[in-house]
């Protein structure tokens, strides 16, 4: 069945990928890279300016990096026998990605005024059907949630409500009977978060390439995402981003599918400044050395990457080979 239907509709459709250069994908991944003492940059290097960072807190709170600082995972470990289709077919990837922007757009879990409780911003609430068909074709980055806000009562184990309608139709059709519902496909990588409240953040990460990374004054834009939340927030930076690769071709083995690293040596812990918005991340200004940057490779069998906010700094790759790239948060 597979095989029939990717025959049928085996084609990519994503203008704002970018199809890399040769010579640039076969760059070196350099995942053995050193860690870099961001810490002491900061604080002897103009290029990286102490003014979103909090010294005090840094100068008493320094916790040196000893475990990995990122790790890739396989979506069999989630649901044995995905990865094969999903790496092997074109028009499988499309779809559930399609399908997922979909459902982030209809927003079943935002919009859901029985379960936000006010908590969770209705995101796409004031579009009409229209509008939100015109958003999409324009395959700009979505923000949504990958988990009910009141995860306690309302998730893909104890709900009969399927909100991941189109995705679950995706995967069933392409799986058959065995396929998991949307939500609880999209639960499940979410879950490797293992985010400790709210809110359970989930954005299709496309169009985003070299001319966002150019605005920063180089080839990438490091940055942390949740680097300067206030106090009673902190704890948030404990929890792991994931990070989900859409290849640009089929069982693709290589860079520019995931986003670029920099190690860390401490643990970076930052705040606003008062009166800065929360959710918006932190830039980092300034060129790392390039023995420093880590150019993670996606392959079958390795779809996910996860890692702490805090043990790194990532930026989009500099050349990208990905229709897009989810991040569940």
């Amino acid at each position: 069945m597979l095989q029939q239907i990717c025959h049928e509709d085996n084609v990519l459709h994503d203008a704002n990928a970018v199809d890399a250069p040769t010579k640039r994908l076969n760059q070196d991944p350099n995942e053995d890279a050193s860690a870099y003492d961001l810490f002491s940059e900061c604080n002897n290097n103009s290029l990286f300016p102490m003014t979103e960072l909090d010294p005090y807190y840094l100068q008493y709170h320094q916790k040196p990096i000893r475990h990995a600082h990122f790790e890739r995972r396989s979506l069999d470990v989630l649901f044995p026998g995905i990865s094969e289709p999903f790496n092997s077919c074109a028009a499988f990837r499309t779809g559930l990605r399609d399908a997922i922007r979909y459902d982030m757009i209809s927003d079943a879990n935002a919009d859901d005024k029985e379960n936000n409780n006010g908590r969770q911003p209705n995101i796409y609430g004031y579009m009409t059907d229209q509008q939100r068909v015109d958003e999409l074709q324009r395959n700009q980055p979505l923000i949504s949630y990958w988990k009910y806000d009141d995860d306690n009562n309302d998730s893909a184990d104890s709900s009969n409500i399927i909100r991941m309608t189109h995705t679950t139709k995706v995967l069933r059709n392409y799986l058959g009977r065995i396929a998991p519902t949307g939500d609880e496909f999209i639960e499940s990588i979410g879950s490797l978060c293992q985010s400790v409240q709210k809110p359970h953040h989930l954005t299709d990460v496309a169009g985003v390439s070299a001319f966002h990374n150019k605005k920063q004054g180089g080839d990438h834009a490091w940055h942390q995402d949740y680097g300067h939340l206030q106090q009673q927030n902190w704890h948030y930076q404990n929890n792991r981003h994931v990070f989900f690769g859409f290849p640009l071709e089929d069982n693709y083995r290589g860079i520019g599918v995931f986003p670029h690293l920099i190690k860390l040596k401490q643990e970076q812990w930052t705040k606003p400044k008062v009166g800065k918005p929360l959710g918006q991340p932190i830039f980092y200004k300034g060129k790392i050395p390039e023995k420093y940057i880590v150019r993670p490779q996606y392959e079958p069998g390795k779809e996910l990457i996860v890692f702490r906010d805090i043990d790194v700094l990532h930026s989009s790759p500099d050349f990208q080979h990905r229709i897009s790239i989810m991040r569940f948060g």
